[in-house]
C-alpha cells in the first residue's frame, strides 16, 4: 500500500479576542495538508479524492488564488514572481479544506514552499472573508520566525482594517503535531489570537471516509460556526463593521 507525503490533519481551532469584548472560540476540525506534486497520484489511488474532478473530497485550483485559474504551483509562482522573487524548485505543502461534497470555504490557507535543497524559501497565507474576497500575504523564509505584515483586507466585522497580522508558521513536517498561528496587533496590543494546533493521519479512503462521517461538508460546520460566533459576539455589544472598499493589490472575488 502505498503511502503518501499528504496527511490528513485533525485537530482544534481556537480563537482568542482580547479587545472588548473578550470571547473565545473553540472548535474541532479536519484539513488537508497536500503535497502539491502528489496530487494526480492520489487522485488515481484514492477512490474518495479527485484532483479537478468531481469526488466525494475533491481539490479544485479555482478555489485558490485568483483567476486565470491554474495549477497552484503555477499561479503561486507568477505571485511571487509580481512582487519580485523567483519561485523556488522544490516542494509545496499547502494545508486547507479541500471541496467535502461539493462545499468548500477556507477562512485562510497555509503554503509552505521549499527549494530544491529541501530549505523553506517561502511561507503564504492565503485569506478569504465572508464577503468573497481574497487576499494573499506572503513571507519570505529570511522574514524570520514570526514575520509581520499590515492588515489588507476586511475579515472579521468587528475588527477595522488596520494593524498588523504577526504570523507563526512553523515547518507543518517538524515535530509530532501541525501548528499555526496568526496574530491580530492593533496599536501594540494584541487583540485577536488565532491557533491551530493538528494531528498529522495518512491519507487514506479509510482516514477520509472516517472525516466524512464525522464532520460531512465540514468547512460548511466551520462557516455555519462562523456566523453562529458573530452573533454571539453582537449579542455581547462588541461593534459592527461595514467592509470597506477592497482597492488593495492582487485582489479578486472568489470564484463559485
Amino acid at each position: 500500500m502505498i503511502e503518501f507525503r499528504s496527511r490528513l490533519c485533525v485537530g482544534s481551532v481556537v480563537h482568542v479576542r482580547r479587545a472588548d469584548p473578550p470571547h473565545r472560540i473553540e472548535r474541532t476540525t479536519d484539513l488537508l495538508l497536500l503535497d502539491e506534486a502528489e496530487l494526480d497520484q492520489i487522485d488515481r489511488r484514492l477512490r474518495l479524492f479527485g484532483h479537478e474532478r468531481a469526488r466525494p473530497v475533491s481539490f479544485r485550483a479555482k478555489d485558490h488564488f485568483f483567476p486565470p485559474h491554474r495549477p497552484v504551483r503555477e499561479a503561486l509562482g507568477s505571485i511571487l514572481r509580481e512582487r519580485g522573487y523567483e519561485p523556488p524548485d522544490g516542494r509545496l505543502l499547502m494545508l486547507t479544506h479541500a471541496r467535502s461534497l461539493g462545499h468548500v470555504f477556507n477562512p485562510v490557507s497555509f503554503y509552505w514552499w521549499y527549494d530544491a535543497s529541501e530549505r523553506l524559501a517561502f511561507r503564504v497565507a492565503e485569506v478569504d472573508n465572508t464577503y468573497g474576497e481574497r487576499h494573499v500575504y506572503l513571507l519570505p523564509a529570511d522574514a524570520g520566525e514570526t514575520p509581520s505584515l499590515p492588515k489588507r483586507m476586511h475579515v472579521s466585522p468587528f475588527f477595522e482594517v488596520r494593524g498588523s497580522y504577526r504570523f507563526h508558521l512553523p515547518d507543518p513536517l517538524s515535530g509530532s503535531k501541525v501548528r499555526v498561528g496568526v496574530d491580530l496587533l492593533m496599536d501594540g496590543e494584541t487583540c485577536l489570537q488565532a491557533r491551530v494546533v493538528m494531528d498529522r493521519r495518512p491519507l487514506s479512503d479509510g482516514t477520509l471516509l472516517r472525516a466524512l462521517a464525522r464532520r460531512p461538508m465540514v468547512s460548511a460546520l466551520d462557516l455555519a460556526a462562523i456566523h453562529w460566533e458573530a452573533f454571539r459576539l453582537w449579542r455581547k455589544g462588541a461593534t459592527f463593521r461595514d467592509p470597506p472598499p477592497y482597492g488593495q493589490d492582487y485582489e479578486s472575488r472568489v470564484s463559485s
